[in-house]
């Protein structure tokens, strides 16, 4: 995949309101899609189509331990995305 699309995945994730709740959640710690959804008041398979995006644009990753999967954000992504929020913000002018 190129960076231009690598990063137009990133600006994708990133333009869905969902998926910035998402995020928001996963700041506070791994979680599983069942609980994920719940937290957020989401079906099931709407919570997984915005995951896939979510690890698609490697912002977010799956942690498979036994019979569960976790997803989590991935490591150096917490900072980065914030900043970029906090920019679109400051952009938008907020």
């Amino acid at each position: 995949m190129s960076n231009v699309k690598k990063r137009n995945a990133v600006f994708l994730a990133l333009s869905n309101p969902a998926r910035r709740q998402i995020i928001e959640r996963l700041e506070e710690g791994p979680c599983n899609l069942t609980e994920l959804a719940g937290v957020l008041d989401y079906a099931i398979a709407t919570t997984l189509a915005h995951l896939r995006h979510l690890v698609a644009a490697r912002i977010v990753e799956r942690v498979e331990e036994k019979h569960r999967v976790d997803y989590q954000l991935r490591p150096g992504v917490r900072v980065a995305v914030k900043r970029m929020l906090e920019l679109a913000d400051r952009i938008a002018g907020r």
